[in-house]
């Protein structure tokens, strides 16, 4: 079980990375030309933030039931906040894409709170972009020191 949720855990977030990046496309775009805030952009931005919340509870799943290398951290919390690789797992992932998550959903709510279609976009691109940096930094890829593989397939 531990294997498919993770392997779906990491086809998502290539999903979750193009979605928002479209969504940073149609931002950007529609803020520099001051275009009109269409329902192609609110369904991109909503679409985004969807794959963000099936990607939390996934997530979350691994963290809380699945994975062996937080249950190794929390058997012991204070020598694995030593150990770098534990203290990545059981915090600093987490935390990073929970800030990610909040990013984008407090994106979608500012963004339905503007008036005007530039403003929309323009907080649309500053939330979603905060985001997006945060997951460059938070996940694990495979020329950083808590190197995963680009892909996992269990299946």
């Amino acid at each position: 079980m531990f294997e498919i949720f993770l392997s779906l855990h990491s086809i998502l977030r290539w999903i979750m990375l193009l979605l928002l990046l479209l969504t940073l496309f149609r931002a950007y775009n529609g803020y520099a030309k001051k275009g009109v805030f269409s329902s192609s952009d609110r369904k991109a931005a909503l679409f985004t933030m969807i794959s963000f919340d099936i990607q939390l509870v996934l997530g979350l799943f691994l963290y809380f039931i699945f994975s062996p290398t937080v249950k190794l951290a929390f058997s012991d919390f204070g020598s694995a906040m030593r150990e770098t690789n534990l203290r990545y797992w059981a915090v600093e992932h987490l935390a990073m894409m929970l800030l990610a998550w909040a990013m984008i959903h407090i994106g979608w709510v500012m963004i339905k709170k503007e008036k005007t279609d530039s403003a929309k976009h323009k907080k649309m691109l500053i939330f979603y972009l905060i985001a997006f940096l945060l997951l460059l930094v938070a996940i694990p890829w495979p020329i950083s020191s808590h190197a995963r593989p680009w892909l996992r397939l269990a299946f």
